[in-house]
C-alpha cells in the first residue's frame, strides 16, 4: 500500500510532526507514504529521511498522483486541491480535521467536498458530531489521535545550547503548556488543571508559545494575573 499526503506548508507544527510520526510507524507495517507540501516552511529538516515534494503548479501536482501508483490520498486541513486530482486516479481520498474551526467549516462547504470524498479522519471524538452534517450518509468517520514519537529527550544542562535556559525553583516541578495560545488549544483547561495540582503540590505553570502565532497572549496575562498565577 502507498499513501500520498497532501499538506499546505511544511512547518514546524503539530499537523506536521504528527504527520511524520504516522509515516514512521506506517513503515514498520511495510506501508509507503510521501508527502507533498503546498509551500516550504520552517520544519522541513523533518522529513530529510521520508519522500517529500514542494508543488510547483497544477500540472506538477496532477503527473505526481498519476505516475506515483497511491493507493490513497490524504489531504491535512486544506482540500484546494482536491479538485486537481485526474479523473484517472482510482485510489481513495481521504480528508483529514486536526481541529474545529471557521477555516475547517469554509473548506468543507465547498461544492460538491462531500461527495469528492471517500472518508474523513478526526483528531478526537467530540469532533464527529460537528463536521458529521456536512457529509453525505454513509461516509465513514474516523477518530485518530495524535500520533506521539519520542524524537524529543532530556538534555543536561552542562551540554545544552542555550546555557540560560530558564530552570524551575528548588524542589518545584513544571507542567508546561506547549503550543499556539488560542482558543482551540483549549489552554484555558489547562491553567484550570495546573490551579488543581498547584493547591497539593510545589509546581511552576510554563507556557512555550510564540507570541507572534498566539492570538490569546493578552487574554492569558489577563486571567493569570486575575487568579494569581505567575508565568
Amino acid at each position: 500500500m502507498k499513501i500520498l499526503y497532501v499538506i499546505n506548508k511544511s512547518t514546524d507544527g503539530g499537523a506536521v510532526s504528527t504527520t511524520r510520526n504516522r509515516i514512521n510507524a506506517f513503515r514498520k507495517r511495510g506501508i509507503e507514504a510521501e508527502v507533498f507540501f503546498l509551500s516550504r516552511g520552517d520544519g522541513a529538516n523533518m522529513f530529510k529521511d521520508i519522500p517529500h515534494y514542494y508543488l510547483k503548479n497544477v500540472k506538477d501536482f496532477q503527473k505526481r498522483i498519476t505516475n506515483g501508483g497511491y493507493d490513497c490520498i490524504i489531504f491535512v486541513y486544506s482540500l484546494d486541491y482536491l479538485k486537481h486530482v485526474p479523473s484517472s486516479y482510482k485510489g481513495k481520498k481521504i480528508y483529514e480535521l486536526r481541529g474545529w474551526s471557521k477555516g475547517v467549516i469554509s473548506q468543507i462547504r465547498k461544492k460538491n467536498i462531500s461527495k469528492s470524498v471517500d472518508a474523513i479522519v478526526c483528531i478526537a471524538h467530540h469532533i464527529v458530531p460537528l463536521v458529521r452534517p456536512y457529509f453525505k450518509k454513509g461516509t465513514p468517520i474516523f477518530v485518530d489521535g495524535n500520533t506521539i514519537d519520542p524524537i524529543f529527550q532530556y538534555v543536561e544542562q552542562s551540554t545544552r545550547a542555550w546555557k540560560e535556559s530558564p530552570k524551575p525553583k528548588k524542589d518545584h516541578s513544571v507542567i508546561a503548556f506547549v503550543g499556539r495560545v488560542e482558543m482551540q488549544k483549549n489552554w484555558k483547561e489547562f491553567i484550570s488543571i495546573f490551579r488543581i495540582f498547584a493547591k497539593k503540590y510545589p509546581v511552576e505553570a510554563w507556557f512555550l508559545s510564540n507570541p507572534k502565532t498566539s492570538n490569546g497572549i493578552e487574554d492569558l496575562h489577563r486571567i493569570c494575573e486575575k487568579k494569581s498565577i505567575k508565568l
